[in-house]
């Protein structure tokens, strides 16, 4: 599987990007679909070379979420300064 950063910036379509969010918001989804709200505050660690740190589900979720939503935001300027409708959440 090639996400985004694994394909050249100039071979990028529309349809890409409209495909690579929806594939995000669909996984938020279906983890939220199948955790209990207690799970959303099991943690997951991850090693780096000079420490350990925890995260819990619902803070990956929601890094996942706003940086998105970032994203979605960055588009809709863009479109909006081509006198184009930004995108609808």
């Amino acid at each position: 599987w090639l996400g985004l950063d694994d394909i050249e910036e100039s071979a990028r379509t529309v349809e890409r990007l409209v495909q690579g969010l929806n594939e995000t918001w669909d996984m938020i989804a279906a983890v939220l679909a199948r955790c209990s709200p207690a799970e959303l505050n099991d943690t997951f660690e991850r090693v780096y070379p000079t420490h350990t740190r925890l995260f819990t589900r619902q803070s990956i979720i929601m890094r996942v979420l706003t940086h998105d939503a970032h994203h979605g935001g960055e588009i809709s300027q863009i479109l909006g300064m081509h006198g184009i409708a930004g995108i609808d959440w």
